[in-house]
């Protein structure tokens, strides 16, 4: 990741990262909403990160939104996005790497329908969308994602009550240390269990 002062974060090549590393073909809708969480979760890790940021969420109806990369892929509709739309990848550094991973593990899970859900159920988006400006700024996103995925860390609803993993023994209230332990867990169910995954 470049450090804040040499060159701006794009969220193109950022968003073309999580396709590159997705296990299964997304959406706009999708796209956008993990896209968020990996945002969230990369400005947990270091939030001096959102100075580098040359792009803003907005609170839409259907949860967080960055314009331009809604503009530039809004022919796509509902359909699939090609993972080469957005160009090349992101050259990410580990850190990047487990962030996108990690949410890929847990929230790459999630139909489009419940990725809104969840997002609807973060207070930058609830505090961004009763706002006039509906811009959610980068700093509200630090802090929320800063206190949630370090711990404990509670699963999304559509997750929490999945019945594959209550076969598996996690419960319908399953907390972990934090989002890096919910994701192994989830990448290791996946191994064992590759037919129930995903």
């Amino acid at each position: 990741m470049p450090a804040p002062h040499t060159r701006k974060l794009e969220a193109a090549p950022l968003a073309a990262l999580i396709l590159a590393r997705a296990t299964k073909p997304l959406t706009q809708l999708q796209l956008q909403k993990l896209l968020f969480y990996v945002w969230g979760a990369l400005l947990s890790r270091n939030a001096a990160l959102a100075a580098s940021a040359a792009f803003t969420f907005e609170a839409w109806k259907y949860g967080p939104v960055v314009r331009p990369l809604w503009e530039r892929l809004r022919d796509h509709g509902p359909s699939v996005i090609p993972r080469a739309a957005l160009g090349e990848p992101l050259a990410a550094d580990a850190v990047v790497l487990e962030a996108v991973d990690d949410i890929l593990a847990v929230y790459g899970q999630l139909s489009a329908g419940a990725l809104v859900q969840a997002s609807h159920e973060e207070s930058p988006w609830r505090e961004a969308s009763a706002s006039l400006d509906r811009h959610i700024p980068h700093e509200t996103i630090a802090k929320h994602f800063a206190a949630k995925f370090a711990g404990p860390y509670a699963l999304p609803d559509a997750l929490s009550g999945a019945s594959s993993f209550r076969l598996d023994g996690l419960p319908d209230t399953a907390r972990f240390a934090s989002l890096s332990d919910a994701a192994d867990f989830f990448r290791r169910h996946q191994d064992d269990n590759p037919t129930t995954a995903g």
